[in-house]
């Protein structure tokens, strides 16, 4: 796969929102026809997760893959000091930040935790989502159990997980979001293990783990938003066909693409194919899927 040749500088930097520095990797022309796209990682994770599927898109449009505040190269305020990073409070961060980068209306892709936030931003301003991609959007905390255990310990959560967690432990957690766990980059593991352990990651990683058991009620917030979605599944999604069935459910007016062959990390397991899929890259796009269908089928 040949690498996407951008025809304009990288403008990745860090944006003042409301004095807490955002960092985001920015990407492409300013005057593309097409609505910005800005991608949101998941829990554990930051905006490196993206950079393979930002080799795979199309060089005409915008991409901004956003570091949430608390992970990658953001800040990392106290959990006092960020609302205990509830989504909404994340979705205000994303506002300001969309407004510090100049953009009033995007596209927004979210893989699981990021899709919350996504969803949450949707819900609150539906006039600035031009259409809304859901990634392993989960329903609970179930796929990280072993870190929400211990992010969720009454009064010691926090020290038990600086204590007890370990890269092993990190390490195993990825593998099991893909499919096939050699597909796990090594530099990947490494990035996200070092933003981690920097002052402040542990005490903000766990608290976005407890918001994950808020998700529920998030997915009812969102329903009536009515904003353009497509729910995207990796076909081995740790998330499972229960939380894939209630969201759905939830949503049934979204369009569903199961991509085969991955699992809940399907963004940076097969980059190329949800790419294609969604219309991001050169190929047309698969996303014709009937609210409610599975485009499973159709992505290689």
């Amino acid at each position: 796969m040949s690498r996407t040749v951008w025809p304009a500088p990288d403008r990745s930097r860090l944006l003042d929102v409301d004095g807490v520095r955002v960092f985001v990797t920015d990407v492409g022309p300013l005057d593309a026809a097409a609505p910005p796209l800005v991608l949101l990682h998941d829990v554990l994770g930051c905006g490196h997760g993206f950079a393979q599927l930002l080799e795979s898109v199309a060089p005409q449009r915008r991409y901004l893959a956003i570091d949430l505040p608390g992970c990658g190269e953001s800040d990392r305020p106290d959990p006092d000091r960020a609302d205990g990073y509830r989504v909404e409070w994340l979705a205000r961060m994303l506002a300001g930040a969309l407004d510090a980068a100049d953009i009033a209306r995007c596209e927004l892709l979210g893989q699981g935790f990021g899709a919350l936030v996504a969803m949450t931003f949707a819900a609150a301003a539906p006039h600035r989502v031009s259409r809304l991609v859901a990634c392993g959007v989960p329903r609970d905390g179930a796929h990280v159990a072993h870190e929400l255990r211990l992010a969720g310990l009454p009064a010691i959560g926090t020290r038990a997980f600086a204590r007890a967690y370990r890269r092993a432990d990190l390490e195993r957690t990825l593998r099991r979001f893909r499919a096939a766990p050699q597909t796990l980059d090594p530099l990947t593991l490494d990035v996200y293990w070092d933003r981690l352990g920097r002052a402040g990651g542990v005490e903000a990683t766990c608290a976005m783990l407890r918001e994950l058991e808020r998700a529920p009620e998030l997915g009812d917030r969102f329903a009536p938003s009515g904003v353009s979605t497509v729910l995207l599944w990796g076909d081995r999604d740790v998330v499972g066909e229960s939380a894939r069935a209630r969201w759905s459910e939830v949503l049934p007016a979204a369009a569903v693409i199961v991509v085969p062959g991955c699992g809940h990390a399907a963004v940076e397991e097969r980059p190329a194919a949800v790419a294609e899929a969604l219309g991001y890259g050169d190929a047309a796009p698969v996303v014709g899927a009937e609210p409610g269908s599975s485009a499973k089928d159709a992505v290689p």
